[in-house]
């Protein structure tokens, strides 16, 4: 499976997204002024780029032929917010492939999966089942799998499915430490995510974080096709800060 996302360059045939793409920017950049909010964490201006997303490990938040706008900057804070999205280079891989996950552990917590529940401190994450998700198997078979609202500490929410219920490879898990200087890391399609929880990719050093998601603009998640959507990413908040 690539999970990895991938820096897009436009056609002719894309042009339509790239107006509405860049439609977003402006909005972005008028909501911004309009409202006194400042970037969090940037060390000089953002640089926007437009990704593409080539598998569901992020599924239900970004889909398959999503298009991300990201702002990419370097990070400099040492204390990341639980529950931002980031983009990042996997350890030992080239900075040109690209991963995207949530942040669920900070350094210092102890993160661990039971019986498919997200676990931090020895505390279970709050969730609850809000219907189901329609998505596709590990063969592309056309499935749901159950949705959940789980709110992550310090008020943090956002959905995640389980498409293997709590027999998923990482539903079980040991207790990991998160190091000082690095963060945990979760894709939302819990059963359909290669992250921190596989021991051989471990945690992400917060000094390796490139920036986040700001604007998914793409096809509707179903086919692939036809009218174009876009919206503001949920960690749009963590982002930026008014006052």
């Amino acid at each position: 499976m690539i999970l990895s996302i991938k820096e897009r360059e436009f056609s002719k045939s894309d042009l339509g997204m790239l107006l509405l793409a860049i439609h977003c920017l402006a909005v972005l950049g008028f909501f911004l002024i309009g409202s006194g909010a400042i970037w969090l964490r940037a060390s000089g201006p953002a640089k926007f780029r437009i990704f593409s997303v080539p598998s569901g490990s992020m599924i239900p938040n970004f889909n398959p032929g999503d298009l991300i706008i990201g702002a990419m900057y370097s990070w400099q804070n040492p204390k990341p917010r639980r529950g931002d999205v980031v983009f990042y280079p996997r350890r030992g891989q080239p900075h040109s492939l690209v991963y995207v996950s949530r942040m669920v552990g900070l350094p210092g917590d102890r993160v661990q999966v039971i019986s498919g529940r997200l676990h931090i401190n020895g505390v279970a994450v709050p969730r609850e089942q809000v219907g189901v998700y329609p998505t596709l198997d590990e063969l592309g078979r056309p499935t749901s799998a159950p949705r959940y609202a789980e709110s992550l500490p310090e008020g943090s929410g956002r959905f995640v499915i389980e498409v293997k219920g709590n027999k998923g490879s990482f539903d079980k898990t040991r207790a990991f430490r998160v190091p000082k200087g690095e963060v945990f890391v979760m894709g939302d399609n819990r059963d359909n995510s290669s992250d921190s929880r596989d021991s051989s990719l471990g945690t992400v050093p917060i000094s390796h974080i490139l920036g986040h998601p700001v604007v998914i603009v793409g096809p509707t998640a179903s086919a692939g096709s036809g009218p174009l959507r876009a919206r503001w990413q949920p960690t749009l908040a963590p982002l930026v800060r008014t006052g």
